[in-house]
C-alpha cells in the first residue's frame, strides 16, 4: 500500500436541493460519530474527548454556512459544483500521536 491516497467523494453539478441533502448528511455523520465517540469514551473511562466536542463546534459552524449557502443557491434557482477528496496517509503505530496532533492543527 502506498503512504498516501486520495478518494473522490464528491464530484458533480447538483441542484441546490440536492446539494443542500449530500453536504448535511455527510455533515450530521460527523457530528454523530463524533457524539458517540464523547459517548462511548464517557461510559467507559470517564474521560471527555476534547478535541471531539471542539470538532463539533466546527462542523456545526460549518453546517450554519451550509444551509446559508444552500438555501441562498436554492433562491435562485442555482446549481452548485461541489468537489471533495479525502487525503488518507498510512503512519505507524508510533506515529499515530504525532500525526492526530498535526490533524487537529490544521482542522482548525
Amino acid at each position: 500500500m502506498k503512504n498516501s491516497n486520495s478518494v473522490k467523494l464528491i464530484d458533480g453539478v447538483f441542484e441546490a436541493a440536492d446539494a443542500k441533502e449530500i453536504l448535511l448528511s455527510l455533515i450530521n455523520f460527523k457530528i454523530n460519530f463524533h457524539q458517540r465517540r464523547i459517548f462511548s469514551l464517557e461510559e467507559r473511562f470517564g474521560t471527555i474527548e476534547e478535541a471531539s466536542l471542539k470538532r463539533i463546534e466546527e462542523l456545526k459552524k460549518a453546517k450554519e454556512q451550509i444551509l446559508e449557502w444552500t438555501n441562498e443557491a436554492e433562491a435562485a434557482g442555482q446549481q452548485l459544483i461541489i468537489n471533495s477528496h479525502a487525503m488518507i496517509e498510512v503512519v505507524e503505530n508510533s506515529q499515530k500521536e504525532v500525526a492526530m496532533e498535526e490533524a487537529e492543527v490544521s482542522v482548525a
